[in-house]
């Protein structure tokens, strides 16, 4: 009887717990949330001493002073003085001088300076132009070019290097000429001959020793094809 009874209490107990609602099984998620957070140290638990942070600033130590009592400020004088040139930090040497236009008597004396014996002639069309006689190598011309002849001076900003070789050449190595040297001019005259030039402009202002070069450069080209020099 009493076994029974036992079991009787057992099966009544296990009802009651299959059908309790779990909800009054378990507390509120919220409650548990707030208990999380309850148990989650601060951030600030973890801080050193030594590297706690100084206090802020107060603003009113801080803020400036715009009253109308403050001493007014002097304007700066920013006026630059046109007559005084400014130094520019690039630098440019001041020993060059530059040509804007070309003079025939100029280039004479600076061939005279390369060792040239040259002097200066006018062309059968008014050009003026600097001959240049080469006792060991083929001669060759200076002309002025890009002339406007105002107020009675040539104005001339540009020159040609010109040369003619008395021979005839095929077309097929003056165009191969013309492809290896792209500063060059090489065409062939109607007799057949070969005229070689090359043209240098004064732009905005031209080195004379970059006017020597160019006519160096000539030089080089017209003797290594005319195997002279």
């Amino acid at each position: 009887m009493r076994s029974f009874g036992l079991l009787l209490v057992m099966a009544v107990g296990a009802t009651i717990a299959v059908y309790t609602p779990l909800k009054d099984l378990y507390p509120p998620r919220h409650e548990v949330f707030a208990l999380a957070v309850e148990t989650v140290p601060a951030i600030s638990d973890y801080i050193p001493d030594w590297l706690t942070l100084p206090p802020e600033a107060d603003p009113a130590s801080t803020a400036v002073d715009v009253s109308e009592d403050r001493e007014p400020v002097e304007p700066v004088n920013v006026e630059t003085n046109v007559d005084q040139p400014v130094e520019s930090s690039v630098f440019m040497p001041s020993a060059i001088s530059l040509w804007i236009e070309f003079e025939s008597e100029e280039l004479r004396l600076l061939l005279d300076e390369m060792g040239f014996t040259a002097e200066a002639s006018v062309g059968d069309d008014g050009e003026e132009m600097v001959l240049v006689n080469r006792p060991q190598g083929l001669d060759f011309a200076v002309v002025l070019k890009a002339c406007d002849g105002s107020e009675g001076v040539a104005n001339c900003r540009a020159l040609q290097v010109a040369a003619i070789v008395f021979q005839e050449i095929d077309d097929g190595v003056v165009a191969s000429m013309n492809r290896r040297h792209d500063d060059m001019k090489f065409a062939k005259l109607d007799g057949g001959d070969l005229q070689i030039t090359r043209y240098v402009t004064a732009d905005y202002g031209i080195a004379r020793d970059n006017v020597k070069a160019n006519i160096a450069a000539f030089v080089d080209i017209l003797d290594l094809y005319t195997g002279t020099g």
